[in-house]
């Protein structure tokens, strides 16, 4: 008997000690969900209205001409990425086969079109980069031989 109680209160302490962190207080929840609300607002006046137009960072005017082309050649390399047609994607064939024995199945096929949205605004922010570092590169006249 007395083993097994100091082997509860040893189990005891261990797992006190290994509990995780106290709750999160009032404001720190607060804070967390008019943060989550903030997001789902810009997510939904995104959606509704269009993408804004894309914020470009200033190019530094110091960069030589090897410098902004390595940064142009990393960021065409982001853009490839090879997407199969909405019919080809396997994503959405799956969905159709076993949509039809779970039908709530069918409302995955909406995310790859919210998906490949999204990632058209990305490419626009990134080709207005790309539009910026190649107009600092004619300016300093790295085309010119």
């Amino acid at each position: 008997m007395h083993h097994a109680v100091v082997l509860f209160l040893g189990c005891f302490a261990v797992a006190c000690e290994a509990a995780p962190p106290q709750w999160p207080t009032w404001p720190q929840v607060q804070a967390g969900t008019e943060q989550f609300v903030y997001d789902r607002i810009g997510e939904g006046r995104r959606l509704v209205l269009g993408p804004s137009a894309p914020r470009v960072s200033p190019v530094p005017s110091n960069q030589g001409c090897d410098a902004l082309y390595a940064q142009r050649l990393a960021l065409m390399r982001t853009q490839f990425d090879y997407k199969p047609p909405y019919t080809d994607d396997p994503r959405n064939r799956g969905a159709l086969f076993i949509g039809t024995i779970f039908p709530p199945a069918f409302y995955f096929l909406a995310f790859s079109g919210i998906q490949a949205y999204g990632e058209a605004n990305d490419d626009a922010a990134a080709q207005a980069q790309l539009d910026a570092l190649r107009y600092a590169s004619a300016t300093q006249q790295c085309y010119v031989r």
